[in-house]
């Protein structure tokens, strides 16, 4: 479905993945994890095309999609929800998950995917005309995954769920990303810091250090050897 070959990118002269080799199947929910700084976030900047590469090929569905801008590879059906949720603050939560059937793909089935928006998040339904930004972190992060699912993603990558959540909220917020995988069907590319609850929802997993793909497995296989728990996950 997903395809990442040889990629290699980073921010002026300083270089930050390298050689980068992944792929995503159809229904998989694929946790790429790793410290601060490990280049998880520029990985699925460079798939969504906000972030430019230096090198390396990327297929979705057999097809390179590396050279497109970015709102051709949100036509395709590869949707990110950003590091900080990235809202527009001042608009309301119902024109915030409107913006997210932007696209043609999408628009035509707006008020259907609105409806079952607010059957993932009910907390959301009597807030719907509040500011985003008056919102709790929790709230705000049920917007940004809500904003994304209303562009019917193939394939949704979700960058740092648990970032400024409390570890209940996270926790929730996991449990909602395993039932939109297992429920809906939707492929799911999650880049996360809280490892111990990514093992336990991913099908699988790729470890990223220093730019580079360190490891790669099933989480069961992982979480049972404790050389590697300790040696990269630092558990």
């Amino acid at each position: 479905m997903l395809e990442v070959k040889n990629l290699q990118a980073g921010y002026g002269e300083v270089q930050v993945l390298w050689d980068v080799n992944f792929s995503v199947k159809p229904g998989q929910l694929i946790a790429l994890i790793g410290a601060n700084a490990a280049g998880k976030s520029t990985t699925i900047n460079v798939i969504s095309g906000v972030q430019p590469k230096k090198s390396g090929e990327i297929y979705f569905h057999n097809k390179r999609i590396d050279q497109l801008e970015s709102n051709k590879i949100v036509d395709l059906g590869i949707i990110q929800v950003p590091e900080g949720r990235k809202l527009f603050p001042f608009l309301t939560i119902k024109e915030n998950l409107e913006l997210g059937a932007f696209s043609k793909r999408s628009r035509r089935n707006l008020r259907k995917n609105l409806d079952r928006i607010m059957g993932i998040f009910p907390d959301l339904k009597p807030k719907m005309h509040q500011h985003a930004g008056n919102l709790s972190g929790g709230q705000q992060q049920m917007v940004a995954i809500g904003r994304a699912l209303m562009a019917e993603p193939e394939i949704l990558m979700i960058d740092e769920l648990s970032l400024g959540l409390s570890p209940l909220l996270t926790q929730n917020m996991l449990k909602v990303v395993k039932d939109i995988n297992q429920e809906l069907g939707t492929t799911i590319l999650l880049v996360e810091q809280n490892v111990h609850l990514s093992l336990k929802i991913a099908t699988y997993v790729y470890v990223m250090e220093n730019g580079k793909i360190v490891l790669e497995g099933e989480p069961s296989l992982i979480l049972e050897d404790d050389e590697l728990k300790k040696s990269y996950l630092g558990l």
